[in-house]
């Protein structure tokens, strides 16, 4: 973590920005969570003995470079071949990542066996491929699909160009599996090559996702092109005292769509 501490001096009116960063040697199947405590300290008065302190915990801004795909799914629920090896993966497995709209809903989180997803990435020059492993005690869906959101399902935002960006809904139904376009920022786009396939077992929802660059954007990208992105679980228990719930990456789609709020992604060799 950099800086781990850090003094200044604001005038009266003034504001000061400081921007903490940590660095994880391998991310893969990890999160930093919890993020670190900001505390503050600072002298009110000259002639006055005792200091104000302030403690806060830091949000996260996440930053991740993913792989360059070495094989492409082939979507037959082969987790360990298709997205263990090459894919860059990451975790949603914290009671930080639960309701962060309402905060006074995370006391409702049962841990992991309730609600956990470990999420893996990876491009070529063809896709962006998007795979999360869901454990969920009950898997619900069955509402129209403009309404899927509201049940178990998975959410993507992904903006390339600035400005304009997706939010895409995919949902597990018993009899078939559904991609939804909540947000389209470019209707003339051929989004007909867009794929999800889900695999749905006792306890578990593996969804499996590939998005054709030329159904997100006219660009031709590169390694070293930064996409902003989030993901997060909806997830809804016949359990009228729950309610529905959701973890996510980052802020963006639920409580406020702000496509600023999402996480970065670099796309690396």
């Amino acid at each position: 973590m950099s800086p781990e501490r850090s003094t200044f001096t604001i005038a009266p009116g003034a504001t000061e920005s400081v921007t903490v960063s940590i660095y994880l040697e391998n991310s893969n199947a990890k999160s930093p969570v919890p993020p670190p405590v900001f505390t503050a300290s600072w002298q009110w008065d000259e002639h006055y003995p005792y200091p104000q302190n302030l403690r806060r915990q830091l949000e996260l801004h996440p930053k991740l470079t993913i792989a360059k795909a070495k094989t492409k799914p082939t979507f037959s629920n082969n987790w360990k071949d298709d997205w263990f090896s090459d894919a860059t993966r990451f975790m949603l497995d914290h009671v930080y990542f639960y309701d962060p709209g309402c905060p006074s809903r995370k006391r409702l989180w049962g841990g992991m066996g309730d609600l956990t997803a470990e999420i893996a990435m990876k491009w070529d020059d063809d896709a962006l491929y998007i795979a999360a492993d869901v454990m969920d005690n009950e898997h619900v869906q069955n509402v129209p699909h403009t309404m899927a959101w509201s049940q178990d399902s998975i959410m993507v935002g992904v903006q390339i160009q600035r400005g304009n960006w997706w939010e895409l809904g995919f949902a597990s139904y018993d009899d078939r599996d559904d991609i939804i376009q909540y947000r389209n920022p470019n209707k003339e786009l051929d989004t007909s090559d867009m794929k999800f396939k889900s695999t749905r077992t006792q306890g578990r929802v593996l969804y499996e996702i590939a998005l054709p660059w030329k159904c997100l954007t006219t660009n031709t990208l590169t390694v070293g092109d930064t996409i902003r992105f989030t993901v997060l679980v909806n997830d809804t228990d016949n359990n009228p005292n729950k309610g529905f719930n959701y973890m996510t990456w980052t802020p963006g789609i639920h409580y406020g769509k702000n496509a600023n709020d999402f996480g970065e992604v670099i796309l690396g060799k």
